[in-house]
């Protein structure tokens, strides 16, 4: 009978957390993509010619799906869309 003890357990969690006002989670994969995006700048330095440092800003991406943890990084904003429109087309394909 330990699996119907775990199972109680897990639904008074989720009762718990629900009459708290908080969201639960289905442990279902969901049926969409999600993903936190992530933008930020960071400087590179180079050196140019006759030896002068040329600073140069550069934006980096990160997407990270909030179901699995999983996260992908990008160095320009063109990987980032290509990603994202692969995805929303294998997700269309999918659907029929």
């Amino acid at each position: 009978m330990q699996v119907n003890d775990k199972e109680g357990e897990k639904e008074s969690r989720k009762q718990a957390k629900e009459a708290a006002g908080l969201t639960v989670l289905s442990s279902k994969p969901p049926n969409y993509y999600s993903y936190i995006l992530r933008c930020w700048v960071e400087k590179n330095v180079s050196q140019g010619r006759r030896s002068l440092a040329r600073e140069e800003m550069l934006c980096r991406y990160s997407l990270e799906d909030p179901h699995t943890g999983e996260r992908f990084t990008f160095a320009e904003l063109e990987p980032l869309c290509d990603f994202l429109r692969a995805r929303a087309e294998c997700g269309i394909s999918n659907e029929k």
